[in-house]
């Protein structure tokens, strides 16, 4: 299979990334408007890349209100993408202390602990989100990326599949990161039929997607074969 080690470096890319976080709700809606201000300008820094600016300006905005949680949980993904696992996990645990019903700074920790292999302590971040939050798709997410990890395919696909139901019902799109990675689990299983489909599913909605489309194509000549 000339594309599995591929696969899996692929996978494992996606599921580090936080692009859906980004994208989370406010929770400090009443914050100072001039650390609502900094915290803007630094979050469009992050979403650049740009991770010097972006600590800048959130810390300007941590400055004016020490306590935003908005601003803590997006500090704690410049963190994250630093690699400064320690402050990422202050930053977090923070978070959580001012608000334990934000599911931001759980799924944002798990990444933090996934990233230094503390699979055990990720699984638990995503079981408490599950506990508060049970019709979030994003500890779903998380937990049949943590199990394709492990090679358990079969687990994963029970996670990935509540996921994409949760998805479905919220109208998100991100459903469509669900339907990749239950067409990557099926394809080690080599159920290739099922694999297939999901795929189908991706392109459907991103018909230029490139891995995607490599996939369904090899799978149709091994179906053929």
């Amino acid at each position: 299979m000339k594309t599995a080690l591929a696969l899996l470096i692929f996978a494992i890319a996606l599921l580090a990334d936080d692009v859906r976080l980004l994208e989370a709700p406010a929770v400090s809606a009443e914050a100072d408007e001039q650390a609502k201000k900094a915290l803007y300008y630094g979050i469009g820094m992050l979403k650049a890349n740009d991770l010097k600016e972006a600590e800048k300006f959130i810390n300007q905005a941590l400055e004016i209100e020490p306590d935003y949680i908005d601003a803590i949980d997006y500090l704690g993904i410049v963190y994250r993408r630093k690699g400064e696992y320690k402050k990422a996990e202050k930053a977090y645990i923070r978070s959580i202390e001012l608000n334990a019903t934000n599911f931001v700074p759980f799924v944002n920790v798990a990444l933090v602990y996934r990233a230094q292999n503390k699979m055990d302590k990720a699984i638990e971040m995503y079981r408490k989100v599950i506990e508060f939050e049970p019709e979030n798709a994003e500890p779903y997410f998380g937990l049949g990326g943590i199990y394709f990890e492990r090679k358990d395919y079969n687990r994963s696909i029970t996670f990935f599949d509540t996921a994409a139901e949760k998805y479905k019902a919220t109208n998100s799109n991100l459903i469509y990161d669900a339907y990749y990675m239950l067409g990557l689990n099926y394809y080690h299983l080599k159920n290739y039929g099922e694999a297939l489909k999901n795929f189908e599913y991706v392109l459907s909605e991103y018909p230029e997607n490139s891995e995607a489309k490599e996939i369904a194509e090899e799978i149709k000549e091994l179906l053929e074969n």
